[in-house]
C-alpha cells in the first residue's frame, strides 16, 4: 500500500474534495469543506491596512478606510483632530434664554442655557459696566450706565462713610468736585469744621427729616474771616431734605452754616439748621449781604 508521499499531488483543491477521517471507530470520508467549517481563513494582508467586521452578525473582515484626522501607526490607530477655530463656524444671532453654553465646570465639560449664563454675571465683583447702554423710563435717548447714574452721584461713592463719627468731609468735597448734585442716604454724616465749598455751584439732596450732617469738631482752617463751620461761596446752591446740627457740645464762637456774598441764588427746602452756640455768630443759617448785587435766596418749608 502506498504511502502519501507516495501518492501523486492534485492539480487543485476544492471544497467538495474528499479527506478520509476516523470517526467513531470507523474511517469515513469527509469533503475539505466539512473539515474546514467553522475555521477562519488565513488573513494576508498590505501593510496599513485596518480590517473589521462591518456586516450584521459573523462576517469575513473587509478593509476599513481611515478618515480624516486619524493615523494607522503599528497597532496604535491615533486621532490628530484639526484645531476647532470659533472665527470659522456660520454666523449667528441674538442669543435667546433657552441657546446652549459651552462651560468647563469641576474639571468636566458641561452647557448652561444663556439665561441661566448671564444670571451669574451680577454675582461677579468689581465687574465694570458704566459703559452698557440703557433708557430711563420714558425717555427717549439711550444713554451708557455711567451718564445716567452721573446725573446725581452719591457722597459713598467718593468714600463717605455715613456713621456720624468718621469725618466725611473730604468725601463731600470729592462727590461735588464732580460737577453733579449730591445725594445722601438716610444717614447721619460728620462733617468736620472748617468745610469750605468754593466750588461754582453746590446742589446736596437728602432724605427730608433722615439725612443729617452733623458737627463733631471745629479744629480745621478755613477761608472765610470768620471762622465757620460750613462756608459756602459757590455762586449757586440747592439744599433739599438735610438737618444740618452744629452740635451744641461745640460752642466756638464761628457761624454754623454761611453762604457768603459770592452765592447770589439759593433754594433751601425742607430742611433745618439747628444746635448752633456761637455766642456771637450762633446762627443756624447766615446768608452774607451781597449789596449792591441783586440776589435771589429763597428758603422754603425749613427751620
Amino acid at each position: 500500500m502506498p504511502t502519501i508521499g507516495q501518492l501523486p499531488p492534485a492539480s487543485s483543491v476544492s471544497d467538495a474534495d474528499e479527506i478520509p477521517i476516523f470517526q467513531n471507530g470507523q474511517t469515513l470520508a469527509a469533503t475539505r469543506a466539512q473539515v474546514l467549517a467553522g475555521v477562519q481563513t488565513a488573513l494576508s494582508v498590505p501593510q496599513g491596512t485596518l480590517l473589521g467586521g462591518v456586516g450584521p452578525g459573523n462576517s469575513a473582515p473587509v478593509a476599513i478606510n481611515i478618515g480624516t484626522n486619524l493615523a494607522l501607526s503599528g497597532n496604535t490607530l491615533s486621532a490628530a483632530a484639526a484645531p476647532f477655530s470659533i472665527a470659522g463656524l456660520a454666523p449667528g444671532v441674538v442669543p435667546a434664554a433657552g441657546d446652549m453654553v459651552p462651560l468647563g465646570q469641576g474639571g468636566a465639560n458641561t452647557a448652561i442655557n444663556y439665561a441661566n449664563f448671564m444670571a451669574g454675571i451680577s454675582g461677579i465683583a468689581g465687574l465694570p459696566a458704566g459703559a452698557m447702554s440703557v433708557t430711563a423710563m420714558g425717555a427717549l435717548t439711550a444713554r451708557n450706565v455711567s451718564a445716567v447714574v452721573s446725573n446725581a452721584v452719591a457722597i459713598e461713592d467718593f468714600g463717605a462713610v455715613g456713621d456720624g463719627i468718621t469725618d466725611d468731609s473730604a468725601a463731600l468735597l470729592a462727590a461735588l468736585a464732580s460737577g453733579n448734585p449730591v445725594r445722601f442716604g438716610p444717614r447721619i454724616y460728620a462733617i468736620a469744621g472748617q468745610c469750605d465749598i468754593a466750588l461754582p455751584t453746590c446742589t446736596l439732596l437728602g432724605v427730608p427729616g433722615l439725612t443729617q450732617l452733623v458737627r463733631p469738631s471745629q479744629t480745621k482752617l478755613g477761608l472765610s474771616s470768620t471762622p465757620a463751620w460750613i462756608n459756602i461761596t459757590s455762586t449757586s446752591l440747592f439744599v433739599d431734605g438735610i438737618i444740618f446740627d452744629a452740635n451744641t457740645a461745640l460752642t466756638n464762637d464761628c457761624y454754623a452754616v454761611i453762604v457768603q456774598a459770592s452765592c447770589i441764588k439759593s433754594m433751601i427746602t425742607r430742611s433745618v439748621f439747628r444746635h448752633a452756640k456761637g455766642p456771637t455768630y450762633g446762627s443756624g443759617l447766615t446768608i452774607a449781604a451781597s449789596d449792591p448785587v441783586v440776589t435771589q435766596h429763597h428758603i422754603d418749608a425749613s427751620e
